[in-house]
């Protein structure tokens, strides 16, 4: 089939030309904006129709009651698609059929404020936690890891110095093995230069005080003399680990 226009070929079964896009049959008009429809149609179904022209409505009938007048009333035929509903601010809201207003504030910096009318009663806050206190200039804070020393915590003496504090400062001995060292994991913890981590250990057992140096660097003495193996201690003997001395006291 030949375009009248343009002259070009297109298949048999086009209604349209390729080419230049002009009609092929003659059952099309063209309306005044340049479309192409049927020509059964009284107006062009591409075009926006003019003001005051109910195209595509349909004639309702419906019957008064009383009088039996007949109405016509022409209307859409089918019910338009809802639009999408506008979201309402979270500002100011109000409850179906009642009074109550509430009214609810964007929080600044965390607090929330509310203003609530009727019986409503507004939630209580809640507590800020408790800040964990900083330790006083100079003091370490405590290992949570520090191990207890072994044994069944009964109290069986003291070591006291004065060379850590002129008011005097000493650690208890329980009933069990205790770590001297300057390690915060340390039962006895001397945290001066000269002191091992693991310095030496102290051992509390049926009445009897054992210490024994831990291959440490500066070694330990006790009453003045170094030792190398395990010694036993009685009260008012003198331990010195690195340079600090330490006297036994006993219950």
């Amino acid at each position: 089939m030949k375009c009248p226009a343009c002259n070009a070929d297109n298949p048999d079964n086009a209604t349209f030309c390729k080419s230049c896009g002009k009609a092929l049959r003659s059952n099309l008009r063209q309306c005044p904006n340049g479309h192409d429809y049927d020509a059964s149609l009284s107006y062009c179904p591409h075009c926006p129709p003019p003001r005051g022209e109910n195209r595509g409505m349909q004639e309702t009938v419906r019957s008064a009651g009383m009088g039996g007048e007949t109405k016509k009333d022409t209307g859409p035929g089918p019910e338009p698609v809802n639009p999408k509903p506008e979201p309402v601010e979270p500002s100011e809201t109000k409850e179906a059929n009642s009074d109550k207003t509430v009214i609810l504030k964007k929080p600044v910096r965390g607090d929330e404020t509310r203003v609530l009318q009727g019986n409503r009663t507004e939630p209580e806050p809640v507590p800020a936690p408790t800040p964990t206190p900083y330790p006083s200039p100079g003091e370490k804070p405590p290992s949570p890891d520090k191990p207890k020393p072994q044994g069944n915590w009964m109290l069986t003496g003291w070591l006291v110095t004065f060379d850590l504090d002129p008011m005097g400062q000493d650690f208890k001995i329980h009933e069990g093995r205790h770590m001297i060292g300057s390690s915060d994991r340390s039962d006895m913890r001397i945290d001066i230069p000269g002191v091992s981590k693991e310095h030496a250990t102290l051992l509390s057992r049926q009445g009897q005080f054992i210490i024994q140096d831990n291959l440490s660097a500066n070694g330990t003495f006790v009453n003045g003399q170094m030792i190398e193996d395990r010694v036993y201690l009685k009260e008012n003997d003198i331990i010195r680990i690195g340079s600090i001395d330490l006297k036994l006291k006993l219950v």
